[in-house]
């Protein structure tokens, strides 16, 4: 949705805009107190007589809160906060206005504003220019200005090699939430002339030096490195061979990523049911255990085991870990462990535990083992491909 200065102010409290345009003297003697909720005309006609510096910032200011106002924007504020060991969730749950949230937090947290315009961005992009490879080293990376310019300085006499731009390029880097390393960087593109005002208000041709964006996502966990860059697979393939020269410290040619073959998001869900059919005699199946990865700024692996007979593993996530910090939703799962009871008649029911990896499954080939083999699949864990 376009912006549009009414209706953003619409969709901010009183309040709020009260405490934002306080920052502007022209604001110091409006009359808050009587303005009712919505009644934006008296805001928007004094807006306008701010002094030109003022209005363009005051302007500037709320087109970027504005971009913030989506789901995704939310979701860029709240990972950017706690990528600074801040929580966001319950102070932004009550406003019902992403405007409000962006806002809001622009005013008591404006380096968190700032980061999250950027993670909304890349979030953003295209993602038919985006292309995962995988098989690079497993290295945890110690990010310095000297790699940064090193690779900028690559990047740009690739581009200028082969295209004629990116005279300038400029690197920089950001680890997120997931503990992935991303390295987003900046070429020169051509220079355009595009009419514009000048500050007399005439009419005039001004250059304008855009850029355009090169995005690296490197996980040092798994080997993967997803790419942003517009260009078909040359330009792609080139570019991967520069990140790992540049920041890897070696050439290489990893493959096109491929999927695993088995999908544990299956198992983030908490009151997850897996359903069997009578004929095949399973008393019950359940979740044993969990191994997962969390991201927060002390990433690491948990693995939730139940030692009571028939408990699940959901059960000790609820009781022993803090829900703001081991999220399901938010985690990697690397691994489960499930029981499956068959009954067994005149006999006590057989219990078979299997394993299952995004690259494994320890089920055999015993008749129990073929039957859970299937409700692997029909429960769509085995992606069949």
């Amino acid at each position: 949705m376009q912006f549009n200065s009414k209706s953003f102010l619409r969709q901010v409290s009183n309040p709020t805009l009260a405490r934002f345009f306080s920052r502007y003297p022209t604001f110091s003697e409006f009359d808050w107190q009587t303005l009712k909720e919505h009644q934006v005309e008296p805001i928007f006609e004094t807006w306008n007589t701010l002094p030109d510096d003022e209005r363009r910032e005051a302007t500037r200011i709320s087109r970027q809160a504005h971009a913030l106002a989506s789901v995704r924007g939310t979701r860029a504020l709240i990972e950017a906060g706690r990528e600074r060991n801040l929580d966001l969730t319950e102070k932004l749950k009550p406003f019902k206005s992403g405007h409000e949230r962006a806002l809001t937090c622009f005013l008591d947290h404006p380096d968190v504003f700032g980061a999250a315009r950027i993670l909304d961005h890349v979030d953003g992009l295209p993602r038919r220019s985006w292309e995962r490879r995988n098989g690079l080293a497993l290295v945890q990376l110690a990010v310095t200005e000297e790699m940064k310019r090193a690779l900028a300085q690559r990047i740009s006499d690739f581009y200028r090699q082969r295209d004629g731009r990116a005279e300038h390029c400029k690197v920089e880097h950001q680890v997120r939430g997931n503990g992935c390393d991303w390295f987003f960087s900046y070429p020169a593109d051509y220079d355009l002339d595009e009419l514009g005002y000048d500050d007399d208000g005439d009419l005039e041709r001004r250059p304008r030096r855009s850029v355009f964006e090169v995005v690296f996502v490197y996980d040092g966990a798994t080997g993967n490195l997803d790419l942003y860059a517009e260009g078909g697979c040359p330009i792609r393939d080139e570019l991967v061979a520069i990140f790992t020269e540049a920041v890897l410290g070696h050439r290489q040619e990893p493959e096109p990523y491929k999927r695993p073959p088995f999908d544990l998001a299956l198992f983030k869900n908490p009151n997850l049911t897996l359903a069997t059919r009578p004929e095949h005699g399973i008393a019950r199946i359940y979740v044993h255990s969990l191994r997962f990865r969390t991201h927060s700024k002390s990433a690491g692996q948990i693995m939730a085991l139940t030692e009571s007979p028939g408990v699940s593993a959901y059960q000790v996530i609820h009781d022993h870990l803090d829900p703001r910090t081991a999220t399901l939703a938010d985690v990697t799962l690397l691994e489960v462990t499930l029981k499956a009871e068959f009954q067994r008649p005149g006999k006590r029911n057989r219990v078979l535990p299997f394993k299952i990896t995004p690259n494994s499954c320890d089920l055999g080939d015993s008749p129990e083992e073929e039957i859970l083999k299937a409700y692997v699949r029909e429960w769509e864990i085995n992606r069949g491909d």
